[in-house]
């Protein structure tokens, strides 16, 4: 059975899915977390460098705004499934945990397919990782 780390809110959206497509999947909560401040992604977006051109079009386009409009055209400006889980993990990274929280939700509302919840799945996984990396960077 795959596994969702979902927040109290999310889990709301992932109740309102229909009965077969939930049945697969174990929900487990995800601990509230402390979202990054605005000048630790804005540290990050100028620490960042890509070879790939897909993510360098993700970059130019947010041009170090990090602000949700800002953020949703970035990401619309490339197919961010044709990335590697690597290349999407150093991707989040820069974003940051609020903004895939949103995309989380925004995916769990969208979602119709095992497709659809495995990426959410998988966003999941990268976001507890980078919780787990912001906590042990602040204890340092």
């Amino acid at each position: 059975m795959d596994a969702l780390l979902l927040t109290d809110d999310e889990q709301k959206f992932f109740g309102s899915l229909p009965a077969a497509l939930k049945e697969e999947w174990e929900v487990q909560t995800q601990i509230p977390m402390s979202e990054e401040t605005p000048s630790q992604l804005v540290l990050r977006y100028k620490m960042a460098h890509f070879d790939d051109p897909r993510l360098q079009k993700i970059m130019k386009g947010l041009r170090g705004d990090m602000s949700r409009d800002s953020v949703a055209n970035a990401l619309r400006s490339v197919n961010i499934g044709t990335l590697s889980m690597e290349q999407l993990a150093e991707l989040f990274f820069i974003l940051g945990i609020g903004v895939m929280s949103r995309m989380i939700t925004v995916l769990l509302q969208c979602a119709t397919t095992d497709d659809d919840l495995e990426g959410v799945a998988g966003l999941t996984r990268i976001r507890s990782a980078l919780h787990e990396a912001n906590v042990s960077q602040s204890q340092a």
